[in-house]
């Protein structure tokens, strides 16, 4: 093994799958994100502006990582 925790020569098809797999938990905590943020905001009082505010941010900065990461396991799964 080398410093990194893989043998050296190593698949790339290994490399591969990790990949894919790693991408695929990624795109479902970005998908739980996104419901924890809505359950958020349907729980909120209507007078809570910045609140709601700062919760619809963090609700679109996680809807880009989630396209952003589909992306990347549609292109991870044609390479198999």
């Amino acid at each position: 093994m080398n410093e990194y925790g893989r043998a050296p020569g190593a698949s790339e098809q290994f490399d591969q799958c990790d990949a894919a797999y790693a991408a695929e938990a990624i795109q479902r905590d970005f998908h739980n994100l996104i419901t924890i943020f809505d359950r958020q905001l349907g729980s909120l009082p209507q007078e809570d502006l910045p609140a709601q505010s700062h919760i619809f941010e963090a609700r679109q900065a996680a809807e880009r990582g989630l396209e952003l990461v589909e992306g990347l396991v549609g292109l991870l799964r044609t390479s198999r």
